[in-house]
């Protein structure tokens, strides 16, 4: 299962940069060009200006393998640039490692240079729900039903969904409840707001008097290896430099306000793969362009829908989606406008 996934993500993601190196190495890598007259390299991985969160990437294997940072400054000029950011703009940094106590680097910019800016095809994202309005919400409760989005070094960081906006946890005592989730599981949390910084809000975990703070609802691995059928709305992954060419989904509503995207694919059968690209391409272009709205990292029409049957493939904790792996085209259904 595990070669499914590699092979996927050698058919759908754009070269990356590649070298043998643990983290450790790549983290002072990382550091020495930071520092260096020539500066640091990043891809834009995350923006939301309302919680100034910005988040870069730095490849130094795979995506699989990439170092994700904090990028904060107090030089005026940075901070306005950092405003016209956007996913998949290529950086060049100048700056210094702050000393944190947190497993996800920050970076103190001095110095910030656009060298490639990416033309998402959609608008601006907007949020289905305000910051402010999830903020007041969180403040007012001590456990919440949470998406979660990632999982990163062994449960030290770990980073959720709540109405259509972003936390990061650091875990500290409570990592080893974190460590074996999976992105898109559904977790219940207890927590508190920590009191700095005012923004991006981080959540602190809290246990109950069992020592609690992470209990799982819904484990996606539950869904691997079945054969199970999926309704929702059609999502475009727009050719990008980290993905070879479209690449479709769909969104598929849960309770409370939840959803979990599910990625059409079959990697087995390229000339198969293909052809599912070309029924879900067509369907997209006969849709109503003014359904398409930019859903963060993608593009999602509110118009079409579609229903897939398949095998559902999950075994990396941190892949990109699940999958739905069908074996014939009519598995694929696309379904009369509501």
């Amino acid at each position: 299962m595990k070669q499914r996934l590699l092979l996927a993500f050698a058919l759908l993601c754009s070269p990356l940069i590649h070298a043998e190196m643990s983290r450790e190495e790549g983290l002072r890598k990382m550091t020495q060009e930071l520092e260096s007259p020539e500066g640091l390299r990043l891809r834009v991985h995350g923006v939301n200006n309302e919680a100034k969160l910005y988040v870069g990437a730095y490849s130094y294997e795979t995506i699989f393998n990439e170092i994700q940072v904090s990028l904060l400054s107090r030089e005026r000029p940075v901070r306005d640039t950092l405003l016209t950011l956007g996913r998949h703009d290529v950086i060049r940094v100048w700056g210094r490692v702050l000393n944190f106590d947190s497993p996800q680097p920050h970076l103190a910019i001095m110095q910030l240079a656009v060298e490639q800016k990416y033309q998402f095809p959609g608008g601006a994202h907007q949020p289905d729900v305000d910051w402010d309005k999830v903020t007041q919400e969180l403040k007012g409760r001590s456990e919440a039903l949470m998406l979660v989005h990632t999982v990163q070094m062994d449960g030290q960081l770990l980073v959720v969904e709540f109405k259509d906006q972003i936390f990061p946890i650091f875990t500290r005592e409570f990592q080893t409840q974190a460590k074996n989730l999976s992105r898109q599981d559904i977790i219940r949390i207890r927590y508190e707001l920590q009191e700095s910084p005012e923004k991006p809000i981080h959540l602190v975990l809290k246990g109950d008097s069992a020592g609690q703070a992470i209990d799982v609802v819904d484990s996606i691995n539950t869904q691997h290896g079945k054969t199970m059928t999926f309704e929702g709305n059609l999502v475009l992954f727009p050719q990008s430099p980290i993905v070879k060419f479209n690449v479709f989904a769909i969104k598929v509503a849960l309770e409370n306000d939840m959803h979990r995207t599910y990625t059409l694919i079959n990697f087995e059968d390229p000339e198969f793969f293909a052809r599912i690209r070309a029924k879900l391409q067509a369907a997209w272009d006969a849709g109503d362009e003014s359904c398409v709205k930019n859903d963060r990292n993608k593009l999602l029409s509110t118009c079409v829908r579609v229903r897939a049957t398949g095998f559902i493939n999950h075994v990396d904790s941190n892949q990109a989606n699940p999958q739905i792996l069908p074996t014939k085209i009519e598995d694929i259904e696309v379904l009369p406008a509501l």
